[in-house]
């Protein structure tokens, strides 16, 4: 029978289909925190990580004693963005096992990236002030670094770069820089990053490359080794001139560029919400997400969500006037740290559920329903992706029917970021994974591919 399609077809079609495919930028990027952390810059201290944990673990003793006070918290006529019911024995299992991992991540690692910050936790103050701060940080971060206490991923956020900031921001990244290398003998934090907020224009981006190359070459530091962490918040800075502005802001970032943070309040303001509207999971943020999304995953770089901006703060306070209050004023601190935290984890789990791993913490508390989010995510999957998991390296052609799930190589890789994401954060111990015949570590170091394999 003849061809219709003969080999000089089929050479030209596969020559158009590769000049036209894609391939995602290599990039050697950090593990994923599950946040970052912004703090003032007028409040780091060396020990400001592990001063947070204990504030945070102390809240916890006072707001929420064990599993089961957790789940009445998150779960009592809460749906908390669940998409399967469970029965009351389960989610106590299950929170049982939320309290005691997350208490524990609380004691040994209680932040995984943090920000001193230059910009809204700081505030604008006169010239002089700042360089104090800028000096003073640097030594704090000297400090941390000799005695190990600072965390995994750290940095600091600068005032915008627009022509109002400009020379404030630079100014205050050169005299941070140029004093932590000295103090430290010419190192800087690993994978030290600068995160600039309110980015609108690509030229915002091209301005803080070229001062970040020309540290790094007055310092003798490798190049990029200063990474960028990129901040948006506003509508041009996603599509200006019936243009994607935010695909030429994350081009020219380039290989500096680890992460693209979502501005949720300033973004919901410019596009004329009010106050009273503006929320987490508005549906305008939900369309940002999803385009930030699919920008952010072709570039291979982190999407970072933004803060959940009521604080669980206690309304009522002991003072030298009134050193002991009430039974009423401490049922109402209770209560509003309670709904705070509520807010926080539903917040936190619609992140999650939009693929989305990572997000901002402004306050100690808040950690608290990070932390508890995250962890109930994984482990209330966790018999089911086990399961589904086990089936698919054991089939001979990666096609598995578990239960009414149909599990292909492509399912197969969402049931692998899974595991890669719960045992990164702590969320997942050896033991719960001994089914598969693998470890964390194989999690952490291996392919999907090269795990199908072994």
């Amino acid at each position: 029978m003849e061809k219709i399609f003969d080999q000089k077809i089929i050479n030209r079609a596969l020559k158009k289909i590769e000049a036209g495919t894609q391939i995602l930028p290599d990039k050697n990027l950090p593990r994923q925190a599950v946040h970052t952390f912004y703090g003032g810059a007028h409040l780091f201290r060396n020990d400001t990580a592990a001063k947070m944990g204990q504030i945070a673990l102390d809240g916890l003793q006072k707001y929420a004693a064990n599993g089961e006070e957790l789940m009445k918290i998150f779960h009592t006529g809460n749906s908390a963005g669940l998409t399967k019911d469970f029965s009351s024995l389960q989610l106590s299992e299950i929170y049982g096992k939320v309290y005691s991992r997350f208490k524990d991540k609380l004691a040994k690692e209680p932040i995984e990236d943090y920000r001193i910050d230059f910009e809204d936790g700081y505030g604008v103050r006169s010239d002089e002030e700042e360089e104090k701060e800028a000096l003073r940080t640097a030594e704090e971060t000297a400090a941390a670094m000799r005695n190990k206490t600072l965390p995994r991923l750290f940095g600091i956020r600068v005032k915008p770069l627009n022509t109002v900031f400009l020379p404030r921001a630079l100014r205050t990244l050169e005299v941070y820089i140029t004093r932590l290398h000295k103090l430290t003998g010419g190192k800087l934090p690993a994978d030290f990053m600068v995160t600039i907020p309110k980015i609108e224009i690509a030229e915002e981006v091209e301005v803080l490359n070229k001062a970040l190359h020309l540290l790094e070459e007055k310092l003798s530091l490798p190049v990029n080794s200063i990474r960028t962490d990129l901040m948006i918040e506003s509508a041009p800075a996603v599509i200006f001139d019936r243009k994607i502005n935010l695909e030429k802001i994350i081009d020219t970032a380039g290989e500096r560029c680890t992460g693209v943070n979502i501005g949720i309040y300033d973004y919901t303001s410019m596009l004329g919400i009010s106050a009273q509207s503006q929320s987490y999971a508005h549906p305008s943020v939900d369309f940002l997400r999803q385009m930030m999304k699919i920008l952010t995953v072709q570039k291979n770089v982190y999407l970072i969500d933004g803060a959940t901006h009521i604080m669980p703060v206690e309304i009522y306070k002991p003072s030298k006037s009134n050193p002991g209050i009430s039974e009423a004023e401490i049922l109402a601190n209770t209560g509003s740290i309670h709904k705070a935290w509520r807010l926080s984890f539903n917040n936190n789990l619609h992140s999650l559920n939009n693929g989305i791993y990572q997000g901002w913490d402004l306050h100690p508390y808040q950690l608290i329903p990070r932390y508890a989010s995250l962890y109930f995510y994984f482990l209330s999957d966790l018999e089911n992706s086990v399961a589904r998991m086990k089936n698919f390296l054991s089939s001979a052609n990666n096609q598995t029917l578990t239960s009414h799930y149909f599990d292909d190589a492509a399912s197969a890789s969402g049931l692998y970021n899974y595991f890669v994401k719960a045992v990164s954060c702590g969320a997942l111990s050896d033991e719960d994974i001994k089914p598969l015949n693998l470890t964390r570590t194989d999690f952490l170091t291996k392919s999907l591919r090269e795990l199908a394999n072994k």
